[in-house]
């Protein structure tokens, strides 16, 4: 791709993603569906161009980016020193956290403050995710016990193996809008502080100039806060 071109393909819009982290992005009845689905759709409409997006194993969006086979990735991309490194990071969108998810028969027993952090209580996470790094620092004193992915981490919560589990905001969000999940009660509690972003390639400033303005100016219309509050119906505050 040179300098001056806008995408990788001409007229299009090529956006990588992991459509697996609902209400972000996920598949619903065939089609993209959640915020970040429409984030997508929104900024090709303003650059005028068609949208194309590229489902691929989330730990390869980076080097998807890098390799200019697309031209913009998202799946809940948390904002570190480390990824700005590689990739052009667009302004935060979204701010998150990690959260703890308890059974909601266990309100009661397990939803006081401090809680958590007692040396009794037995903490799930995702092997090698923020939550298990967050775990390890500051909830030491309990029994962290890591799991592959979040389905296991949900059964083991279920299978009372585990009195809370540790994960990604959006978990939560989406736990307040699946029935599917009705057992299951969020804290709603930010253990910590995450910003959301998009990325752009470094290689591609036309790209990066573009794309900033757009998320300036929808900051100043208050449109994100407006695209955010239809998929994101549970309350967050990050002080």
């Amino acid at each position: 791709m040179s300098q001056a071109a806008l995408t990788v393909k001409t007229g299009v819009l090529t956006v990588g993603v992991s459509p697996d982290a609902p209400p972000l992005l996920f598949m619903e009845n065939d089609t993209y569906s959640g915020l970040e689905a429409d984030y997508a759709r929104l900024i090709a409409n303003q650059l005028k161009l068609d949208l194309e997006f590229v489902s691929m194993d989330k730990d390869k969006l980076v080097t998807a980016l890098e390799s200019s086979e697309v031209d913009l990735i998202m799946n809940g991309l948390k904002v570190t020193p480390e990824l700005s490194q590689k990739v052009h990071l667009l302004p935060t969108y979204l701010h998150s956290s990690q959260m703890a998810i308890i059974l909601y028969d266990n309100i009661i027993k397990l939803g006081g403050p401090g809680q958590l952090y007692r040396a009794d209580k037995t903490i799930g996470v995702i092997k090698n995710s923020s939550a298990d790094a967050l775990a390890e620092k500051e909830i030491a004193d309990g029994i962290i016990k890591r799991y592959t992915n979040l389905q296991q981490g949900i059964q083991a919560l279920r299978n009372s193996e585990i009195d809370y589990l540790i994960h990604d905001a959006t978990t939560s969000w989406h736990l307040a809008r699946d029935l599917d999940y009705k057992d299951l009660q969020s804290l709603y509690k930010p253990l910590n502080k995450e910003e959301l972003a998009f990325a752009v390639s470094k290689n591609n400033p036309l790209l990066i100039q573009k794309t900033e303005r757009l998320f300036r100016d929808w900051q100043t219309q208050g449109i994100i806060d407006v695209m955010n509050r239809r998929w994101i119906k549970a309350k967050m505050e990050v002080n």
